[in-house]
């Protein structure tokens, strides 16, 4: 039997609130690390930050929105394998096709992922609902 990928978070993760949005991407996100083993996925995806951590004041990680969440990449074995674990979540929320801008920005109709500090320390996956969308199922 193959070991399966688990959705954890980072201790003191926090979360202030949640939208539709961003319980869609929580969900999304357990669909696919449960059901997918893409090479180069660590056993342990980590969310690190919802309406914790530091991010600018206007984020959409914070009241009012809570529309924005943080996975961990450094666990991540390879570029190829961040941007594939990117489009399969951002197509688990069956939301449109996935287009991706440069190597670091992909968007569906409503919701937008980010390789945040591409290549430093603190690289991340940013997900998010885009900025004036409004999910309501």
């Amino acid at each position: 039997m193959a070991l399966k990928t688990v959705l954890v978070t980072k201790p003191g993760f926090r979360a202030g609130g949640f939208s539709r949005g961003l319980l869609r991407i929580f969900l999304a996100l357990d669909g696919v690390v449960r059901r997918q083993l893409v090479p180069g996925v660590p056993r342990q995806v980590t969310i690190t930050a919802a309406s914790n951590g530091h991010h600018s004041p206007t984020s959409a990680h914070y009241k009012p929105r809570y529309e924005g969440v943080d996975t961990r990449t450094h666990d991540f074995t390879n570029d190829l394998a961040k941007r594939e674990f990117i489009q399969m979540v951002l197509q688990a929320l069956n939301d449109g096709s996935v287009t991706q801008r440069g190597p670091d920005k992909f968007f569906t109709r409503n919701y937008f992922a980010w390789l945040e500090n591409l290549g430093k320390s603190s690289e991340h996956i940013h997900w998010q609902v885009r900025k004036g969308r409004t999910i309501t199922v």
